[in-house]
Formats: structure tokens, C-alpha cells, sequence
């Protein structure tokens, strides 16, 4: 049994995986997440996938400084529980990445598209757009995988069908879970 987490100051992800299947999936706020995930183990020896915090180049928030003490915490709290067999962090970069090898006729398409706004954004703005210096378009990489690209590949990759309009995941699948279970999926290479 694995669960996969998605850290936030305010809300978290989670989802917990046995045997390749979705068993367990909700947000929670960061303060209880830690008994929320121990309580749904049930006393099963568990591994725990922690999307983790890279440099990146945009200003340093609040929440971002939050964020990363509460990956610090969670995994030192974590790591204290008799039945977590081991915790291991994952940057978001390698997450994205992984998906864009695993389902590039899913990200690839999608990613396209966004490129094509935002070229076409850049130019109306004056700036030099996405042209390379032989006047191509740069070509697609996992760079550019969003969440909406994160979810879309990983209905694809485990067959996740989307529910009707109106309707909830079979999963109970939401945003930030949908990340946790991305991030515990591409560590775990089941791609």
C-alpha cells in the first residue's frame, strides 16, 4: 500500500494506491493530514511518495515557505510511525516529466495548443513569442505539462474514466489528489 501526497499550506492531496488501484483519495488540510493517512492505513505497512519543492524562478511567497516546513514536518512525522516502511520525496519537475514519457499522444497534442496561445499572446504583446532562431516553434516538453495535463495523462495511463458532467470521480478523485496520485505513480515507475 502506497500513498501519494501534494503538499499545500491550506489544502493537501492524498491518495493511496494498493496493488496499482485507487483505494482512497481526498483533500484535507495540512494540520490533520498526518492522522487522516494514518488512520485510513488501518495499521498496514505503508510507503508514503511526498511531492517535493524545487527552485523554481518566481518570487518567494508565504505559502511557499509554508509549504516546504510542512513537507519537512510531515515527512519527519512520518517517518516516526512504526508502519511507514519508507518516505520518499519527488520533485514536481520529474513528476511532470514522467508523464510526458509515459503518454506523449495525451500531452503532446494538449501542450501544442497551449504553445499556440501563448505564441500568439507573446506576439499581440510585441515580445519575441516561442519562434527558435531558425524560425521554427519550439518543440513540446514536459516543461509545459499543467495540472489539466497532469490529470488528462493520468486518466489515460490507468484508465480512469471521466465521469458525466455534474457527477463526482469514481475515486473521489479532486485537484490536489489528482496531483498526489501523479507524484506516487511516477515514483513507483508503474507507467
Amino acid at each position: 500500500m502506497w500513498w501519494g501526497v501534494d503538499p499545500g499550506s491550506a489544502v493537501c492531496g492524498a491518495c493511496c494506491l494498493l496493488d496499482g488501484e485507487v483505494i482512497a483519495a481526498f483533500e484535507e488540510p495540512p494540520e490533520t493530514l498526518f492522522d487522516r493517512i494514518v488512520s485510513a492505513s488501518g495499521g498496514n505497512i505503508v510507503g508514503v511518495v511526498i511531492e517535493d519543492m524545487s527552485a523554481y524562478s518566481k518570487p518567494l511567497s508565504n505559502d511557499v515557505i509554508d509549504t516546504c516546513k510542512f513537507i519537512g514536518e510531515l515527512a519527519y512525522r512520518l517517518r516516526q510511525v512504526g508502519n511507514v516502511s519508507e518516505v520518499r520525496l519527488i520533485a514536481r519537475s520529474t513528476v511532470k516529466n514522467r508523464l510526458f514519457a509515459a503518454a506523449p499522444d495525451v500531452c503532446i497534442p494538449r501542450i501544442e495548443r497551449k504553445m499556440a496561445a501563448l505564441h500568439a499572446r507573446k506576439l499581440s504583446k510585441g515580445e519575441k513569442g516561442l519562434i527558435k532562431k531558425d524560425g521554427s516553434m519550439r518543440t513540446a516538453s514536459f516543461h509545459y505539462v499543467d495540472d489539466r495535463i497532469v490529470i488528462a495523462a493520468v486518466k489515460e495511463l490507468l484508465k480512469i474514466p471521466t465521469p458525466k458532467p455534474g457527477k463526482p470521480n469514481k475515486y473521489g478523485l479532486k485537484a490536489h489528489s489528482w496531483q498526489a496520485l501523479a507524484a506516487v505513480w511516477a515514483e513507483l515507475n508503474i507507467f
